[in-house]
């Protein structure tokens, strides 16, 4: 070790220029993300010493005996430099860099440090380089309390259906909201038929919360179609834990719960049918007369379906399917065949098969033709043939003088 200069001693060229030169903050490896300016670390760099590496510090010129002295610092933010390793470097000697220092284990405790080098050419005037931010995290998410269970959407109706599965491919839950969410935290999440789900249980996935989530307050988990197919139909719960950067676990969320039914979804639908009259359009007469839409057999029919049927984009009815009585048939009112007006034009036709909540893909159209024109002025009571908003006729006297009232003596004319 060299010995250090007395009191008054004048410097070398080497101490004097040493303030001069830019010692850079010294890296930690083990932080999650060396770019982020807070230098998280995670839980699993705690339980040994902390590698704390840095680079060329600019040796002082080779002399007999003659050595550097390099310190680590290791303090709370903005606190003075407090020495927690060091190293001595004969001048001499070549070094191969990045060297290390050492922040030992039982000083990493929760909070907020900073690290760095100090350097002291011939062990003389010591020159503190650029800090580096530490952060370490102990806590765990939500405080450490029980997080709530998940939100499933409310378009589901309290039941998972294959439809519902085939249409969307995921059901997207919501996460309660916890205050101390940040960007990172992540949703360990698992499926389940047990009300006291064992922990030997395996996690479907993990989710991370995006920047968007975290600035929306809505927290989501996507839960895909084949890991909900894998558990098969029944009463099933969804709970997560979570997780934050660091690595730090909260206890299992409270159970969801929500029903799968897997049963085939409707298929193979067909176009719906209109009968009309032999004139082949739908005019006044027609609709007088009753204008029904059928909808015919589909696979995987089931008494708990049913059939949402639609005239022109409007819904018209929506009835119970019994697989054992088709074609289904639906009349259709005057408002909806004249809802779009007179035309003449094409009416487009087609149902919807609902199972459970959600309902499928439209079926195939059916093109009518429709002609409700009529002469004349329309009424209130249309179609009926009779306008009692017409104004009556008069019956002009020939001879007489009396209205609409006609005498022997009007006889002939």
């Amino acid at each position: 070790m060299a010995k250090s200069k007395e009191p008054g001693e004048q410097a070398s060229v080497d101490d004097a220029t040493l303030e001069a030169v830019q010692i850079d903050a010294p890296k930690v490896p083990a932080v999650l993300d060396p770019d982020d300016p807070w230098g998280l670390l995670p839980l699993s760099a705690l339980g040994d010493d902390l590698a704390v590496t840095f680079m060329d510090f600019q040796q002082g010129a080779p002399g007999p005996g003659e050595a550097d002295l390099v310190e680590l610092g290791f303090m709370s933010k903005g606190a003075a430099f407090q020495m927690v390793d060091e190293k001595w470097y004969p001048t001499s000697d070549p070094i191969d860099f990045p060297q290390t220092l050492k922040v030992p284990s039982y000083r990493l405790k929760e909070g907020v440090y900073e690290v760095a080098i100090r350097i002291s050419r011939y062990g003389n005037n010591p020159v503190e380089g650029d800090r580096k931010t530490l952060t370490i995290d102990t806590s765990k998410p939500n405080f450490g309390n029980t997080p709530g269970p998940v939100v499933f959407p409310a378009e589901l109706g309290g039941v998972v259906t294959e439809t519902y599965l085939i249409q969307e491919g995921e059901v997207s839950v919501l996460v309660p909201w916890y205050i101390d969410a940040a960007v990172g935290d992540r949703a360990e999440y698992y499926w389940t038929d047990n009300a006291s789900p064992p922990d030997s249980e395996v996690p479907i996935r993990e989710q991370e919360f995006s920047p968007e989530d975290i600035a929306d307050k809505r927290l989501r988990i996507t839960v895909y179609a084949d890991e909900i197919r894998v558990w098969g139909p029944g009463r099933r719960a969804l709970y997560y834990y979570l997780r934050d950067r660091a690595g730090n676990e909260g206890p299992r969320s409270i159970l969801s719960w929500i029903e799968v039914d897997l049963s085939p979804a409707p298929g193979a639908l067909q176009p719906p049918k209109v009968p009309l009259s032999d004139r082949g359009v739908l005019d006044r007469q027609q609709a007088r007369d009753g204008v029904v839409v059928e909808i015919p057999e589909y696979d995987f029919a089931d008494a708990t379906h049913c059939a949402a049927i639609y005239w022109d984009d409007i819904l018209v009815d929506e009835i119970p399917i019994d697989p054992a009585d088709f074609p289904a048939i639906v009349p259709v009112p005057w408002l909806n065949l004249h809802a779009r007006g007179d035309g003449p034009r094409q009416a487009s036709v087609y149902y919807r098969i609902r199972q459970g909540s959600t309902y499928g893909p439209p079926s195939p159209s059916t093109l009518v033709a429709v002609d409700l024109t009529l002469a004349g002025q329309d009424h209130a009571n249309a179609p009926a043939l009779l306008n009692a908003e017409l104004a009556l006729v008069e019956v002009n006297r020939k001879k007489t003088l009396t209205l609409n009232t006609l005498l022997s003596a009007d006889y002939g004319y």
